[in-house]
């Protein structure tokens, strides 16, 4: 290496002590240059080799510009072998490109390029810190007008230094992408919007960066990067989830929520091993005069099991609107002391009360009557600002209810959500419900899913349900779903002559019961008689069908389809269906499109539907042309959702042809993301180029068809409609993505669960993060990489396409499958 190419280095990486960085070129056995040893200051790396084997090196001169553009022209034989190796802290990552040609070194090119400039824009970034922090202390520097990502990185570096760790390049830049995100969303979303920090997200996905096969957390690093947001006022929201929090994070936490108490609205520390003590240091810690108040503390997961644990809470310095307890394993003393904390008097103020709580999944088998006498006596005598009351999967008789509303007055005035799936529902516990439908102006939503609910308490519910004279300002959705259809055996008979009772007695019928769920009720046994009976509730607008077509015989399904689109046109309200099937055929539980084929007929004239969902049904190509036909003569279709559907482009053109060509067309929402992107990855370039084409034209249709609900003032979410139902505009953003060839981006609202219900907008029924909706943006770069870059700069031996496709697989993902980090927009660190 010639002193020019050192100067060069130099430059580029001043002589500042730090890491080693030593260029190699071999030819066969002969090496061409030795081993040069340059200190520099490239953040993490210890060692970088370039080795050519079995090839000639265009020149010998090391300057790096020149040593990129030479491996670029370089033609290779089949047999030679490009080895590139990273040495950091973790570890060494070497990548081989065996077979190579003129591509495989250009890629490899352009991966060290990008390397080298973001370290680079590192050190440009270092240089202005520290023209803006001269004369400042390190605790000033971080007050400085700096920027948030300036400000992370500044106080990052110096926790790093404090506790002697080494800096972490990959962090560092998925940090300030998450942390300019987050601020760019602030900027852009209304105030009620939560700018969400999940680190148990971020530091699985700098695992894979760094091509670590196992995902190990450092938990010096956690406290470094808690402290490090200290003065980043991007996040309201933090997600501790899954990491084994120990008394220095819970000290962070509580610097942060003193610091920050304006700021963080959210704290979520599930699965975290949290226990007394760590309530106590977080109490300690927390400044004397700070007052903490939340709109959801989430500490689910967590094996609680003392009383203490809630003794430990200083109710006038912290108190939350929503509290997540679910499956933390607690005692019937637990209980006590949860409802004396509950009942304090901050915790039941009137500008900032509880309006959640959730108890779900902690079983009580044990201590069932005092455990019910506790949440009796929270019911009947909190202050009145209780909004969702959630103790799904306790194992808890129900008899408590009755007592509770006949006892509170207007102490339950407010309650919207009462979700008491997998208990024991009695009959003085269905009384007490039936008198809660009857008598609320704020009820919407009752889950008794997986209860063994016999006629005569099916009949008591639905008369309270009926007897509410709310209508349209309170519409109420009843749950009567199972999580498995062979649950309770006699559940279709129960259901079916529960309905026949009450079609005796229509003319009673109040107008508030707007929607209701059987799915998994194995309802095929009596369908003709259930939805006869059905009809009788003229009020309904939503009703849910899904698992319920089982069948051992090829079109078994069809009858039940027939009664169901008869029973339709007397039912004039209706505008959302569901008939969900099972994708596994061996389950027996999908309707093929010979079973459809009725339903799709009946959609060819103007109804009142609105929405369809058939995911996980076969109705394949065929079932598509059928489809097609009534997507062209419907006008009050909006929304249509047929994933898992077994079809491929052929089915996808004709649903296109058939929005493309129609002039009566509303709808907003047909085709399905993930089949299309299945579509894309499977089919011909010949067949996904007409698919694109007429995507392309349909896309413009689909928007305007949105735009034209927005200007007549019209939600596209009715405030019944309580399911998921695919979000449009999220489709038209995934499928311009997929166009531009970029990944789909995960909607968690919509994927994360078969039935994930929102009564109200604020309210977070079913899912203990409060998830906000962040805005969809196109990013400025011109897509992602290809699959061997994205393979080299990950730090991943690649050398296969199969090793390619395991690598998108091995991405991290959240429960709901989340692989939102790579679609973001690019920013420099």
């Amino acid at each position: 290496m010639s002193s020019k190419d050192i100067t060069f280095i130099e430059e580029l990486f001043p002589l500042e002590g730090g890491a080693i960085v030593t260029f190699a070129a071999n030819c066969k056995t002969q090496e061409l240059s030795k081993n040069a040893k340059v200190q520099e200051r490239i953040l993490g790396i210890t060692e970088m080799r370039i080795c050519l084997v079995k090839s000639r090196l265009v020149g010998r001169s090391c300057d790096c510009s020149y040593l990129w553009t030479e491996l670029a022209k370089l033609s290779m034989e089949k047999e030679d072998t490009i080895r590139l190796s990273f040495k950091t802290g973790e570890g060494t990552h070497v990548f081989d490109v065996i077979e190579s040609n003129e591509k495989d070194a250009y890629l490899i090119v352009s991966a060290i390029s990008q390397c080298i400039n973001q370290l680079k824009q590192c050190l440009e970034l270092d240089v202005e810190i520290e023209k803006k922090t001269e004369t400042k202390s390190d605790e000033e520097e971080i007050n400085m007008e700096l920027t948030h990502q300036e400000k992370f990185l500044l106080a990052y570096k110096m926790h790093c230094a404090r506790e002697k760790r080494p800096v972490d390049a990959h962090l560092i830049e998925e940090m300030t992408r998450t942390i300019e995100e987050c601020a760019m969303q602030m900027e852009d979303s209304s105030p009620d919007k939560d700018t969400i920090f999940e680190l148990d997200d971020v530091l699985r996905y700098v695992s894979v960066l760094k091509g670590q096969k196992k995902h190990v957390v450092n938990p010096i690093d956690v406290n470094i990067i808690l402290k490090s947001l200290l003065k980043v006022p991007v996040f309201t929201a933090y997600h501790l989830d899954r990491l084994p929090l120990d008394v220095r994070h819970v000290k962070a936490v509580a610097r942060t929520l003193s610091q920050k108490s304006q700021v963080v609205q959210n704290l979520a520390m599930r699965g975290c091993e949290i226990t007394t003590e760590h309530i106590k240091c977080l109490f300690k810690h927390l400044a004397s005069d700070a007052v903490v108040r939340l709109n959801s503390l989430g500490l689910s997961g967590n094996a609680i099991q003392e009383a203490a644990f809630f003794q430990s809470f200083d109710a006038s310095k912290m108190q939350a609107r929503r509290l997540y307890l679910s499956n933390c394993q607690l005692t019937e003393k637990c209980v006590a002391a949860l409802v004396e904390l509950m009942l304090s008097k901050p915790w039941q103020s009137a500008d900032f009360g509880l309006i959640k709580v959730d108890l779900s999944q902690n079983s009580f088998k044990d201590s069932t009557a005092i455990v019910c006498s506790h949440l009796g006596k929270y019911l009947k005598t909190n202050a009145g600002y209780l909004e969702a009351f959630v103790i799904k999967y306790c194992h808890l008789p129900l008899t408590f209810l009755e007592d509770a509303v006949l006892n509170t007055g207007s102490l339950l005035e407010n309650l919207q959500v009462v979700e008491c799936s997998g208990n024991e529902m009695t009959i003085y516990g269905a009384s007490g419900l039936s008198r809660l439908l009857k008598q609320s102006k704020a009820l919407r939503y009752v889950s008794l899913r997986d209860m063994n609910l016999n006629e005569g308490i099916i009949v008591e519910i639905l008369l309270g349900a009926l007897a509410n004279e709310g209508g349209s300002a309170n519409p109420i959705i009843l749950d009567f779903g199972l999580t498995n259809h062979e649950m309770f055996a006699g559940r279709p008979n129960a259901i079916t002559n529960a309905l026949k009772t009450l079609a005796k007695e229509s003319s009673k019928h109040g107008r508030a019961l707007k929607g209701l769920v059987f799915s998994n009720n194995s309802l095929h046994e009596t369908f003709p008689e259930f939805i006869q009976a059905l009809t009788a509730i003229q009020s309904l607008e939503k009703l849910v069908l899904d698992h319920n077509f089982a069948s051992k015989k090829k079109g078994g399904g069809v009858e039940g389809i027939v009664c169901l689109t008869k029973a339709l046109e007397k039912m004039p309200n209706l505008s959302e269906l569901e008939i969900r099937g099972v994708p596994d055929e061996k389950q027996k539980l999908q309707l093929t499109y010979k079973d459809l084929q009725p339903l799709f007929e009946y959609l060819k004239t103007d109804t009142k539907l609105k929405s369809i969902i058939l995911d996980g049904n076969k109705i394949e190509d065929s079932g598509c042309a059928l489809l097609a036909e009534a997507i062209a003569a419907n006008s009050s279709l909006e929304s249509i959702s047929i994933e898992d559907c077994k079809i491929t482009s052929k089915g996808i053109e004709h649903l296109l042809k058939a929005v493309n060509s129609s002039s009566k067309t509303n709808l907003q929402y047909l085709l399905p993301n993930r089949t299309m992107d299945q579509i894309q990855k499977t089919a011909s370039k010949k067949e996904w180029k007409k698919v694109s084409e007429l995507v392309s034209q349909a896309l413009p249709i689909l928007q305007q068809n949105i735009d034209k609900k927005k200007t007549k003032g019209v939600s596209q979410r009715q405030s019944v409609s309580l399911a998921n139902a695919p979000n449009a505009s999220h489709s038209i953003q995934q499928l311009a993505n997929l166009l531009a060839g970029k990944p789909l981006m995960a909607n968690k609202k919509y994927e994360a669960k078969e039935f994930a219900y929102a009564t109200s907008p604020d309210l977070d029924i079913v899912d203990e993060k409060q998830e906000s909706n962040p805005k969809l943006v196109f990013p400025k770069s011109k897509g992602p990489p290809p699959a061997r870059f994205r393979a080299f700069s990950s730090g991943i031996r690649v050398e296969t396409e199969k090793d390619v496709s395991d690598l998108k697989m091995e991405m991290p993902t959240t429960a709901q499958g989340k692989r939102h980090k790579r679609t973001r927009k690019k920013i420099n660190v």
